[in-house]
């Protein structure tokens, strides 16, 4: 399997590069083909030699380990979430559009055992390898070093971002919205400046082809709207107020709309729930604080790597002067182009990170978005700087995998290896790692107490703990007590007066059994199950026997959601 992707590898690299090759006119820009004082590498010198052989390589062994992690790891909360998008198929969700269910509902159908709900990721991650680097090869962007040496390495540059940027590696291998992205936003790129050309310009496909790709990035993810909002602004940047004036541009918008309406249709039938939710993301749970976004930017590029923002600001220095003007305002295109794509949602990042309410994951279209720029900066930076930075990357992925290989840091022994549900015994110390193992396990005990006892499904006291024991307990419906208005209750419903269910706590996030007046009757522990992995013991399960919910059986409405997802 391998050698056929790297056959098909080679062959798409072959594609994306004919055009570019010496004496050949680029169909994505005619008027740039042989403009830049420097000859460009021809085609023979990009898919063989050794830039491209370490470029395979590192894909492969990429994707190696993403197989073995894939084999090794239960899901984790957000691909559960969103693996659950397909096995209950519809036009949109409540806090993401539908793509992401759609292209996993085959894989559900098929079974949904854990190695093929990660083909997808797997095949998104590779799709952007070649992907970017034909975005790489088109766009003109000249920096203090460009010898056919510097740039043939592109390619393996191409491959060094993917592998050694750990969140962008990760992704590779769980299937979240953000993933989808990482193949649509060069794609995206690739159509806008392919759009440069006033002979494409004039061409319907090629506005037709931008329409399309844009409104996938809109049903990947609500953050697809950067992405709109880039290609918007780059081609205001290449045409001006003639952009109003092209056909093309208005046939685009309305495919845009087209694909995208499922959003709007799912939405206007459950009260605009989906904007409340977001909404809420907007507006933050605290005041802004520095604090807040000096962590989360720090945490950018712990999680991203010093490559990328290193190497894209080298290459937005002052470009050589013995560049042509043509080549200068190649340049100038390509570098605005990069920016218009990549900035905006880290900006916005940034912001919304300030008032409590950001995840890291969410800026990876800007950050894909930049790597054209950062293969270009890295082409001038100092080797003795570059290799710095690339082993920082590597020492960092490599411990990350290292402890999701060997289990984490902590064991629980003691007191906390048996603590009740909805306590945490003196001195436990939470394992990370114990949140993608022994989750199959418990919800399969747990669907056979259900069972046993006549319980309408199980429950759980938070619904980052629902995902999971949804999943791999399908289709056994998973409550969150007390009820929110949430996914889960657009799926299962709401506990109904004098229901019974097995409440599994989990103790890596004990919660307080909610038994009273607004909850259950009465709760009687069942069985406690261990999560071990290479002889330690990481986290276990308690599980109770829940009996006349008297708490209330009505969802919040869509005004009361807060956005804390």
């Amino acid at each position: 399997m391998n050698r056929h992707v790297v056959r098909i590898e080679v062959e798409v690299m072959r594609a994306a590069t004919t055009a570019t090759s010496p004496g050949t006119a680029s169909p994505l820009d005619p008027q740039d083909a042989g403009s830049s004082t420097v000859r460009r590498p021809g085609l023979d010198q990009f898919v063989r030699g050794r830039p491209l052989r370490l470029a395979i390589w590192l894909l492969l062994a990429g994707t190696l380990l993403h197989l073995a992690l894939a084999a090794g790891t239960d899901l984790s909360p957000d691909e559960a979430h969103y693996a659950l998008f397909g096995a209950h198929p519809d036009w949109s969700y409540f806090d993401h559009p539908a793509l992401t269910g759609w292209l996993q509902e085959p894989f559900v159908q098929a079974g949904g055992s854990g190695l093929p709900m990660r083909v997808v990721p797997m095949a998104c991650w590779l799709a952007a390898a070649p992907l970017l680097f034909a975005l790489c090869h088109r766009l003109t962007i000249h920096t203090q070093v460009d010898s056919d040496s510097a740039t043939r390495y592109d390619v393996a540059w191409v491959a060094a971002f993917l592998v050694l940027s750990p969140l962008i590696y990760l992704l590779g291998v769980a299937l979240v919205p953000d993933t989808l992205l990482m193949p649509l936003v060069p794609t995206a790129m690739l159509a806008t400046w392919r759009l440069r050309s006033p002979q494409a310009a004039r061409n319907w496909r090629c506005w037709a082809t931008l329409g399309v790709i844009l409104g996938l990035c809109m049903l990947a993810k609500y953050t697809g709207v950067f992405v709109v909002l880039g290609a918007v602004a780059t081609l205001l940047s290449f045409h001006g107020r003639a952009l109003t004036r092209q056909r093309g541009a208005w046939l685009a918008a309305a495919l845009v709309a087209l694909i995208a309406s499922p959003i709007v249709a799912w939405n206007e039938q459950h009260d605009w729930i989906s904007l409340a939710y977001q909404g809420g993301h907007v507006a933050g749970g605290q005041p802004w604080r520095l604090s807040n976004a000096a962590r989360a930017v720090a945490l950018q590029l712990l999680l991203f790597g010093p490559l990328i923002p290193a190497c894209a600001a080298r290459a937005c220095e002052r470009t050589p002067r013995d560049v042509d003007p043509q080549s200068l305002q190649a340049t100038r295109d390509a570098r605005r182009m990069g920016l218009m794509f990549g900035l905006p949602v880290l900006v916005v990042f940034v912001v919304l990170a300030g008032r409590g309410s950001s995840l890291p994951h969410w800026t990876m279209c800007g950050w894909i978005a930049l790597v054209p720029l950062a293969i270009a900066g890295a082409r001038s930076l100092r080797r003795g700087t570059l290799v710095a930075m690339a082993i920082w990357q590597v020492a960092l992925l490599a411990g990350i995998v290292g402890v999701l290989a060997t289990g984490g840091p902590f064991e629980e022994t003691g007191a906390a290896a048996v603590s009740p549900a909805g306590l945490r015994a003196a001195g436990a110390r939470f394992n990370p790692v114990a949140d993608v193992h022994g989750w199959s396990q418990a919800a399969t005990h747990g669907a056979a107490l259900a069972r046993r006892y006549d319980a309408r499904g199980l429950a759980v006291m938070n619904w980052s703990l629902a995902s999971r024991l949804a999943w791999y307990a399908r289709p056994l419906p998973v409550f969150v007590a007390p009820p929110r208005l949430d996914q889960f209750q657009l799926w299962f419903g709401a506990l109904r007066r004098g229901d019974s269910a097995i409440v599994v706590d989990w103790s890596g996030m004990p919660l307080p059994v909610p038994v009273g007046p607004t909850g259950f009757a009465r709760c009687t522990g069942l069985d406690q199950i261990a999560t071990v992995e290479n002889g330690r013991q990481l986290a276990h399960f308690n599980f109770l026997l829940c009996r006349d919910w008297s708490g209330t059986s009505q969802s919040p409405s869509a005004a009361d959601i807060s956005g804390v997802r």
